[in-house]
C-alpha cells in the first residue's frame, strides 16, 4: 500500500491516539495488532472489506468503536481517518450526530 504524503500525518496521529489509550485492557483482545495497521488505514477510495471483516470477528469491536468516537470528538473532522470498530469516518460522524440528537 502506498501512502500519499497528505495522509501520512493523519494516519500516524490517529494510530498514535489509539495506541495511547488510557484503558488498554480491551486492546489485549483486539484482532488488529496481529494484522498490522495497513488494512485499517486505507487510502481514499481503497476497499475496506478486509478491515471490516476482521472487525466483524473482533471480540472488542464495541470498545474500539466507543474509543474512536471519544477520541474523534476531540479532533477536527479532517483528522478522522481509519477503520475503527468496523466503521469508516463518515459512519462514525453519523453515529456522533445520532447520539447528540438522542441526548
Amino acid at each position: 500500500m502506498s501512502m500519499k504524503k497528505t495522509q501520512t500525518p493523519v494516519t500516524l496521529r490517529a494510530l498514535s491516539l489509539v495506541m495511547a489509550a488510557e484503558d488498554e485492557d480491551w486492546r489485549d483482545y483486539a484482532l488488529c495488532p496481529e494484522i498490522g495497521p495497513g488494512p485499517f488505514f486505507p487510502e481514499k477510495g481503497e476497499n475496506t472489506a478486509r478491515a471490516r471483516a476482521i472487525c466483524a470477528d473482533c471480540p472488542v469491536r464495541p470498545e474500539c468503536l466507543d474509543y474512536a468516537l471519544a477520541v474523534e470528538a476531540t479532533l477536527p473532522r479532517a483528522e478522522w481517518h481509519g477503520i475503527f470498530g468496523g466503521t469508516v469516518p463518515g459512519e462514525r460522524r453519523a453515529i456522533q450526530m445520532r447520539r447528540r440528537s438522542a441526548a
